[in-house]
């Protein structure tokens, strides 16, 4: 009786495992949530994790050395994207889904079909403490819910991790005024003179205009009987990030108010000044204008064009690009 029975109990316990690892294998929520303390005001911290860029730093994936991210030209605020790979984690990406005065959404998408939503809320206690509470949800397997004290555990130990490592950033940043490997100096920047030449021109075109417009500005100036009193400048005079335009000028700096035909006055006025001092290939610029601007958001402070290159090095001096200098001067004011 039972040699007949057999293939059907055998059918039946087949079907009783099929269905329970589909069971197993549906997604499930795992919730937890963290509160640090910051000795900071809320706009370093706030900054900090609205900048998805940073995530490189802030993620428990850093400690996988085949971790890297890749992101979109804009990496801060709401629609921001990055995508990442690792070897130890998987693939996936962020997005900054929404932010608001107080908030931050931040989904992270794996490409196992699960994610992670993460909810950072910023509560100034004072001037110089901020708490953040971060709330972690997490779309888990079946199976791994069935562990669900223990996955728990592990994302409060994710973002223990994740708040260690943005104090760390905050205070670099608050303390020693060093943003992306660059310390920003806080300069009294006194009354300069220029003459300049301008055109709004897309940003592939900056540096080619920049050179063809201060070579004619040098000659007409050297004929004029004008000398410079300092290196040559590129001035950033306004741009639109939007429609990738910038108003750039080839400028020469002069000793006093200098009328002439074939260029512009400028004169910039006695202030304070943000100041990178750069030194390397020109193309790392980029990463000191970021810095100075991240500066710049987390004090509250203004930009008051135009913002300044000055270059200290004559490459026809010093061929070793390695060791040319730069200054990266903004004007700022409060807000």
């Amino acid at each position: 009786m039972m040699t007949k029975l057999k293939p059907y109990i055998i059918g039946i316990g087949v079907l009783f495992a099929l269905w329970l690892i589909g069971t197993l294998l549906v997604s499930s929520e795992v919730n937890t949530e963290t509160h640090t303390t910051f000795d900071a005001p809320k706009e370093y911290i706030y900054n900090v994790i609205n900048d998805l860029n940073l995530q490189r730093k802030i993620s428990i994936m850093k400690s996988d050395p085949s971790f890297a991210m890749k992101c979109k030209n804009i990496t801060k605020g709401k629609n921001s994207q990055c995508s990442y790979t690792s070897e130890k984690y998987g693939n996936g990406g962020f997005e900054i889904i929404q932010n608001n005065a107080d908030t931050i959404y931040i989904k992270q998408s794996i490409e196992s079909g699960f994610e992670k939503n993460y909810t950072y809320v910023f509560d100034p206690k004072d001037s110089t403490h901020t708490d953040v509470h971060v709330f972690i949800k997490s779309k888990v397997s079946k199976l791994k819910s069935l562990f669900k004290y223990f996955s728990a555990s592990s994302l409060k130990s994710e973002s223990e991790e994740m708040m260690k490592n943005a104090k760390l950033i905050v205070d670099d940043r608050q303390k020693l005024s060093l943003y992306n490997g660059f310390y920003v100096k806080n300069e009294a920047f006194n009354t300069r003179y220029f003459i300049y030449n301008a055109e709004t021109v897309k940003g592939e075109n900056i540096n080619s205009y920049y050179t063809q417009t201060l070579s004619a500005l040098y000659q007409n100036a050297i004929k004029a009987g004008i000398t410079p009193s300092g290196p040559a400048c590129k001035l950033y005079l306004g741009w639109n990030d939007t429609l990738n335009m910038t108003t750039i000028a080839a400028a020469i700096p002069v000793l006093a108010e200098t009328n002439v035909s074939f260029a512009k006055s400028l004169t910039i006025p006695t202030q304070q000044a943000a100041v990178v001092e750069f030194v390397g290939d020109l193309r790392g610029l980029g990463l000191a204008h970021v810095a100075i601007d991240d500066y710049v958001n987390d004090r509250g402070l203004k930009i008051n064009p135009p913002v300044i290159e000055e270059y200290i090095s004559d490459p026809s001096i010093s061929p070793n690009e390695n060791t040319w200098k730069t200054n990266i001067i903004y004007c700022v004011k409060p807000r």
